[in-house]
């Protein structure tokens, strides 16, 4: 038990290392309403939430999932194209 924890410490340090200082925004409101049951920012946080939603539903899906992996790869190589957004 003990390892699975040092191992989850250890994997949560690693995230924090890479995650973007713009997201840590987002983090501070997930740990506050984790503590306390409140946020400063609510707008914020049910974005963020509503975005994990989707993008949960979106992976649910294998041949979906699959695609979007890679889309991702194709981007981070280079391979885009640009487009020009239709609202």
């Amino acid at each position: 038990m003990t390892s699975n924890i040092q191992t989850m410490k250890a994997e949560i340090m690693l995230a924090l290392d890479i995650l973007p200082a713009e997201r840590l925004d987002i983090l501070l409101e997930f740990i506050s309403f984790l503590r306390n049951g409140r946020v400063k920012k609510p707008a914020l946080l049910l974005k963020e939430l509503t975005a994990w939603q989707e993008t949960l539903y979106l992976l649910s899906n294998p041949a979906n999932a699959e695609h979007l992996r890679q889309s991702i790869m194709e981007a981070e190589s280079g391979e885009v194209m640009a487009r020009t957004l239709v609202e």
